[in-house]
């Protein structure tokens, strides 16, 4: 029996460099398919995005902290970024008056 309890995974709210990892290829991932969205006919504006459930899938297979890091990836580089190229303030940077 001691060979199975060696087999045991991790806590789950451990940092490791393993959780690090599967949270940045499930960032990577969603940046890959998060080109992809379909939006339905005959509505205004309702699209489903399938990358979206990469965030629950890294959460519950490789634990809440990968599931967590993956998710504040996404936030902080992903849709931020492109908030920033529409609202004007890369146009405001760019036009430096010489």
């Amino acid at each position: 029996m001691t060979a199975r309890s060696a087999s045991l995974p991790a806590k789950p709210w451990t940092v490791t460099s393993r959780t690090i990892v599967f949270g940045a290829v499930g960032a990577a991932l969603y940046g890959a398919l998060g080109v992809f969205s379909v939006i339905f006919p005959g509505t205004a504006n309702v699209a489903i995005r399938p990358a979206l459930a990469i965030i629950p899938f890294v959460g519950i297979r490789f634990g809440p902290i990968a599931g967590f890091f993956t998710g504040f990836e996404i936030g902080a580089l992903g849709e931020n970024t492109s908030l920033l190229q529409y609202s004007g303030v890369l146009a405001l940077i760019s036009n430096k008056k010489s």
